[in-house]
């Protein structure tokens, strides 16, 4: 903004400018006040990003209010499922880690107690992780990366986020056609897409192209739970 100073913290962005330089509304409360720091010198801000909320410094700044993930991820958030990398940054768009989607069904599903330790060599007992990992293995929601890998730390396909929740789900069949062009028939998570179009949990990139094999971020993940909860509900 050519006119307007940003300020972390700051409300009600919706008021004009006034005069060449004008600090941002810093109460969240009215009356509005200026903050009475503000002078005319030039300000660059670089984190525009981060000031799509309505109160900066009420919760996370980088949640947009209105953005196709904002319900989605405030419910997580509510509900205990997802947490922020910090009391600012939740980070909707970053790559979602398989240890993160592990997390957030193992919390969906009430962080149940699991009586074996994961079979995984590369999932420690201690890790944050390794109850949601040994419970995803022991439900028969993931089988790893490989016989005894879980990568934890490699990002979560569209594919396999799909076909979690499909495994969570009891592996139903569904009768819908694919849309999708790019999901070959032999793919490990074919049926998991029809269901996943069948129940309306996703439309893909386009009418066409799903792409399964494209890492999906924080946002998504959330996302996709979501409409799970809403269309399909919680397993019994």
């Amino acid at each position: 903004m050519e006119c307007t100073r940003f300020r972390y913290g700051q409300c009600n962005q919706d008021v004009a400018c006034v005069g060449p330089i004008a600090c941002r509304i810093v109460t969240c409360v009215v009356p509005w006040q200026w903050d009475p720091s503000c002078d005319d010198t030039p300000a660059t801000d670089n984190s525009t990003r981060f000031h799509d909320r309505a109160c900066l410094h009420n919760g996370f700044t980088d949640i947009a209010p209105s953005a196709f993930y904002t319900e989605a991820v405030e419910w997580a958030i509510e509900a205990g499922i997802a947490k922020g990398y910090n009391s600012d940054i939740f980070g909707p768009g970053e790559l979602a880690p398989r240890s993160h989607m592990a997390t957030f069904l193992w919390r969906y599903m009430g962080s149940p107690e699991v009586e074996t330790t994961t079979p995984f060599v590369d999932v420690a007992p201690s890790d944050w992780f390794a109850n949601a990992v040994a419970w995803m293995a022991a439900e028969g929601i993931t089988t790893g990366t490989a016989p005894n890998r879980f990568s934890p730390d490699q990002f979560v396909t569209r594919g396999e986020a799909i076909t979690f929740l499909w495994r969570l789900a009891g592996e139903p069949e569904a009768s819908t056609q694919i849309p999708f062009a790019d999901v070959p028939a032999a793919a490990f998570y074919g049926r998991a897409v029809a269901w996943a179009v069948e129940n309306e949990l996703t439309t893909g990139l386009s009418p066409t192209i799903f792409g399964g094999s494209f890492w999906i971020d924080r946002a998504q993940v959330l996302t996709f739970l979501h409409r799970f909860d809403q269309r399909i509900g919680v397993p019994v």
